[in-house]
Formats: C-alpha cells, sequence, structure tokens
C-alpha cells in the first residue's frame, strides 16, 4: 500500500472566509486530484462555562444557522471554482458528529482546525481537534496556519505506525514534489542508541525510496517532541508527519504521546496518522 489519498474531508467551523482548514484542504485536493468533502455541523445546544449548563437551541435557530452555513458554502465553492461537496449534520458533540462521517464514509484523511469552534468549546470539551486525533481511526492533519506543501519532516520511532505514517505520506510527498527529510530522536547519548536511531531512519528512507521519493536523514538526541518542534521551526518544515498510538486511555487524556504534544505546540500542519 503506497497511502493513495483518493476522498478528503474537512472540517469547518462558521467562519468560512477565514478557515485555514478549508484553504489548506482545498490547495491539497488540487495536489492530490483528490475529491473533497466539508462537514460542518451544526450544535444542538449552548454551553456556558463555569455553570456547566446545557440548554438545547431551538428548531428555528438549528434550521436558520443551517441555512446560512449552505449558502457560505456554497458562495466559497463559486469562488474558488472547484467541487466541493458539502455535509450539514447536527449534534451535540461536533467531534463525534465528524468521526461518524469520517469513519462511516470511508474517508483516507480528515482535516481540522487547531480549535473548536469557541473559548468555550474549548475550555469545556478539550478542543474538537484534541477528541477527534484521540478517538480517529484514520490519519488526520491539524492546521493552525496556512502553509505550502514543498518540504516536509517525516518522524519515526521505529514502530510500525511510524514506518506506516512514512508510506501513507509518501503520495502527498510525491503529487506535491517535496522535499522530505526522515528523522529520529536518540533520548540517549550512548553509541547504541544513537546507532539504533540510524537504523529507524534508513528504514524509513527505503520506505519512501521504494516509491520513488528521495529523502534526507537525521538524527538528533533529546527529548522527543522537543527536538521534533525544534528541528521543524529550524529548517521550516511545511508539514510534520508521524504516527500515532497511545499507550493508555491515561496518556492520552493527559496528551503524554510525543504526536500530541507536537501536534498542540506546532505551528505548522502536522499529520497524525491513526490505525
Amino acid at each position: 500500500m503506497t497511502g493513495d489519498i483518493e476522498r478528503l474531508l474537512v472540517a469547518v467551523d462558521e467562519d468560512i472566509e477565514e478557515n485555514t482548514a478549508l484553504r489548506y484542504g482545498v490547495n491539497l485536493a488540487r495536489i492530490l486530484g483528490a475529491e473533497l468533502e466539508v462537514i460542518h455541523v451544526v450544535e444542538e445546544a449552548l454551553i456556558y462555562p463555569g455553570w456547566g449548563a446545557m440548554v438545547a437551541k431551538t428548531k428555528d435557530d438549528i434550521d436558520k444557522q443551517e441555512r446560512r452555513m449552505t449558502s457560505e458554502l456554497k458562495k466559497f465553492k463559486k469562488g474558488l471554482k472547484v467541487d466541493i461537496g458539502v455535509r450539514i449534520r447536527e449534534g451535540v458533540s461536533p467531534a463525534a458528529e465528524v468521526l461518524n462521517e469520517l469513519h462511516e464514509e470511508n474517508f483516507d484523511l480528515l482535516v481540522v482546525g487547531s480549535h473548536g469552534t469557541s473559548a468555550v468549546m474549548e475550555f469545556l470539551l478539550g478542543g474538537i481537534s484534541s477528541q477527534i486525533i484521540h478517538h480517529a481511526k484514520k490519519p488526520v492533519i491539524v492546521v493552525k496556519k496556512l502553509r505550502d506543501v514543498a518540504n516536509i519532516l517525516m518522524c519515526t520511532a521505529g514502530s510500525k505506525c511510524s514506518y506506516r505514517a512514512i508510506r501513507f505520506a509518501t503520495s502527498i510527498a510525491k503529487a506535491a514534489g517535496a522535499d522530505v527529510t526522515v528523522l529520529s530522536i536518540s533520548p540517549w547519548k550512548s553509541s547504541e542508541a544513537v546507532n539504533q536511531a540510524w537504523e529507524f531512519v534508513h528504514a524509513g528512507v527505503e520506505i519512501l525510496k521504494e516509491h520513488g521519493v528521495a529523502a534526507g536523514e537525521m538524527v538528533r538526541i533529546g527529548k522527543p517532541a522537543e527536538e521534533i518542534l525544534a528541528e521543524a521551526r529550524k529548517r521550516d518544515f511545511d508539514l510534520i508527519v508521524m504516527g500515532y498510538r497511545g499507550t493508555s486511555a491515561v496518556a492520552d487524556m493527559l496528551l503524554g504521546e510525543v504526536a500530541s504534544k507536537v501536534m498542540h505546540h506546532s505551528l505548522r500542519p502536522t499529520l497524525i496518522f491513526r490505525e
């Protein structure tokens, strides 16, 4: 499997004009020649911070928001002159509705923004994107700022999941004609640990080479999340690619995984590969 990406789903909030995830998804779909669908979830309740209260919206409120969002997305499509499918859903949990669509409709990749639709949602629910990352069974790209796809950093710690992430992202690198670097972090300075990190890198490079993509090689020593973020800034990478496999529900909840830390702290789009 080369990780061919044929169907993209982009989750959008109410701000269509300034939606970086949507614009990133449109650009990625053009690069890949992929089908693009947009989903917006109309929340059925208003949530009040500090009170822990949820008040159901009226049917008129929901219908009004659905009509406005449908109209906004149609205008957006017309301006870009691209074919975008539009899906409007209703639900109490936006993350749950997006995940249902992602899995049931068999999309290859989900693109989301980095925050919920409001500070209230971010505070109470821990961020829609966080929930999606922790529960998605498909790869997800989290976008905070709009970037090109010219320079990609692919990270590996030697796990099957990280190699599958590299394989999946190969089609993006190929279609974009991007420069690729494979990075592994050794947590210790011992020659044995560093040599093992180089072995992980070489294995990742071989996967890319099998599909006609050349890649640079890099090993750094230190705390994995910190080193990945430092290299992404230093070398101005456009996209970070990582495998994600939580060790436990507690680790997921506390965002202890390296991929979660990178996703939360990086200003660059981050592709999190989930199985």
